[in-house]
C-alpha cells in the first residue's frame, strides 16, 4: 500500500493541486499513472476542489485550514528567534532547543508558520484558473 492509496479523492485532488509540480518527473509520471489507474482525470480534480471548498468543515482542533486535511507531519527544526549567527552558536553549545514543527501532507500547509501555499506561476495553477477561481 503506498501513500496515496490511503487519501481520500478530495485529499488526493489537494495533493495533486499543491504538491505535484514540486516532485521531479519519474515520481509525477507514477502519480499520474495512480490517478488514471483510479479514474481521476484533471475534470474530476476541478470537480473536487469545488466540492472540497463547498463542504462544511468542522474545523477540528490540527485541520489544515487550506486543504482541510488532518494528516500532518512533524518535524524538529533548531530554534534560533534571532537569525543565522545565533543557529551556529546554538548548534556548537551544548544548550541546544529544538521546536517542532508540523506540515500538512497534503498540502504542505505550515502550521507553525501559518503559512500557506502560494504558487502563482505553476502551470497547474493557471490550467485550474481558467475554470475556478481558488483565491
Amino acid at each position: 500500500m503506498s501513500f496515496l492509496d490511503t487519501l481520500t479523492d478530495h485529499e488526493l485532488a489537494n495533493f495533486y493541486y499543491y504538491k505535484y509540480d514540486t516532485f521531479m518527473e519519474h515520481s509525477k509520471k507514477e502519480i499520474d499513472v495512480f490517478f488514471s489507474a483510479k479514474g481521476i482525470t484533471q475534470e474530476k480534480i476541478i470537480e473536487l476542489m469545488k466540492e472540497n471548498r463547498e463542504l462544511e468543515h468542522c474545523n477540528k482542533k490540527n485541520q489544515c485550514p487550506q486543504c482541510y486535511s488532518t494528516k500532518k507531519i512533524k518535524t524538529q527544526e533548531l530554534f534560533c528567534p534571532w537569525g543565522f549567527g545565533v543557529a551556529l552558536d546554538a548548534h556548537f553549545s551544548d544548550n541546544t532547543k529544538m521546536t517542532d514543527l508540523y506540515f500538512c501532507l497534503i498540502c504542505g500547509y505550515d502550521f507553525y508558520n501559518c503559512k500557506p501555499i502560494h504558487k502563482k506561476y505553476s502551470r497547474i495553477v493557471s490550467f485550474f484558473k481558467k475554470f475556478y477561481d481558488f483565491d
